[in-house]
């Protein structure tokens, strides 16, 4: 059973809190699914917690919830403490002194309008649903009904906008703590984070600040560290296209794999079609002597697999294999932030590492990653036609140096 002594200060200070809304922000490591069992069995261990008394707790998806937390709840709840075996199809306990415990994942919201909540916990809210709290906030009818959120930010989304809607709340209360505020943490790791990560994930996913992702999607592209120098061609190292296809505008930009990072050599925007635009490529190389059948492979979106943007044409990323490019993209696209955050990585990472550098006349790249921001739904702006060769190199960045999940030792 889980005991408050084992939690640590961080933990401490928010299960101190008699908010009846408390939003706890922490970094990766902190404790949060700990803390979210003890804050949930706590509950259920109050006076007011008899027969009728209706705990759930809320996680993204209804498979990661059955998967990951409803087995941490069958091994933190001894037996005794049960009138029945665990429900395993409703994910549902019922304690023996009357209170019942639901599990459901935020994928299942609609399942969740209409019934009075006594006690609400939702795990990685910023992951979660974005109507989740809309449809389940009119459940806690009454003053003693109490919600905890917590979550590790996920960028500018729904859950930074309810962090900035509750600010100054009477019945709220919001706490933000990183990873090193356990003082348990995973040391090795979080510093194996620290280099392999951009500032800002780093900021966001440890440092737990919704703020290192506002404003310009790129703040950590530096003219002066990542595009002071010219980039030279080397004739004997491997060479990449970066290429993003949009209806009458195909951008590339064209770079080598450098000392663990990327130098983009020049860049190559077409405003007619994708023929016009495999010419423009081949052209490129022809003039450098270059066999690009051999030599070059081309990273693209998996969409361009079946993107048609020229009009009775077959689909843009056969028509280049057709031409005789190699092209390469994963299975399945990661998502735009994950893309975005393999980029800021090479251009700053955690601990200073510069692993990017753009050749100066590469003017479009550079103005487009100076001037490309988030717009009013926290996704990358497309107004101004910035996202084209983010876009380009962001598939580039991710082809060579993806950011996949890891999974470090973490203590309470």
């Amino acid at each position: 059973m889980i005991d408050y002594r084992d939690l640590h200060p961080g933990q401490w200070e928010v299960a101190q809190s008699d908010a009846r809304f408390r939003y706890l922000v922490c970094g990766r490591g902190w404790g949060k699914d700990y803390f979210a069992i003890f804050d949930t069995l706590q509950a259920l261990s109050q006076d007011r917690a008899r027969r009728g008394f209706y705990a759930l707790y809320v996680g993204p998806s209804h498979e990661q919830v059955r998967k990951i937390a409803w087995e941490r709840w069958k091994l933190a709840v001894p037996r005794k403490y049960l009138a029945k075996e665990p429900a395993e199809k409703r994910m549902e306990l019922q304690f023996r002194w009357g209170p019942r415990l639901q599990l459901v994942g935020s994928d299942r919201v609609d399942s969740l309008r209409g019934p009075d909540i006594h006690h609400l916990v939702v795990t990685e809210h910023a992951f979660c649903r974005p109507e989740l709290w809309t449809a389940i906030r009119p459940g806690l009818r009454t003053a003693a009904d109490r919600a905890l959120l917590i979550t590790t930010p996920n960028g500018p989304n729904h859950a930074w906008d309810q962090w900035q809607m509750v600010q100054g709340d009477v019945d709220w209360a919001r706490f933000s703590q990183p990873t090193w505020a356990n003082p348990g943490h995973d040391r090795a790791g979080l510093e194996e984070a620290r280099r392999t990560l951009s500032r800002t994930q780093f900021d966001q996913e440890y440092g737990a600040e919704f703020e290192a992702l506002t404003g310009a999607i790129y703040a950590d592209f530096s003219l002066q560290r990542n595009a002071s120098q010219p980039q030279h061609l080397d004739p004997h190292a491997d060479i990449w296209v970066g290429q993003d296809f949009n209806a009458d505008l195909y951008s590339a930009v064209i770079a080598q794999p450098r000392n663990g990072g990327i130098a983009i050599i020049d860049e190559i925007v077409t405003r007619r079609t994708i023929y016009d635009h495999i010419e423009a490529l081949k052209a490129w190389f022809d003039f450098r002597r270059i066999d690009w059948r051999r030599r070059v492979r081309v990273a693209i979106d998996s969409s361009g697999e079946y993107n048609q943007t020229t009009r009775g044409a077959s689909s843009d990323a056969p028509l280049l294999r057709k031409a005789g490019f190699k092209t390469h993209a994963d299975s399945q696209n990661p998502t735009v932030i994950a893309r975005i955050h393999a980029l800021q990585a090479l251009m700053l990472s955690g601990t200073g590492d510069v692993r990017l550098w753009v050749d100066p006349r590469c003017k479009e790249t550079i103005k487009c990653l100076l001037n490309q921001t988030w717009n009013q739904w926290h996704k990358p702006d497309k107004s101004k036609g910035l996202d084209h060769l983010p876009d380009a190199l962001g598939y580039l960045a991710w082809a060579l140096y993806p950011i996949k999940p890891k999974t470090f030792a973490v203590a309470n």
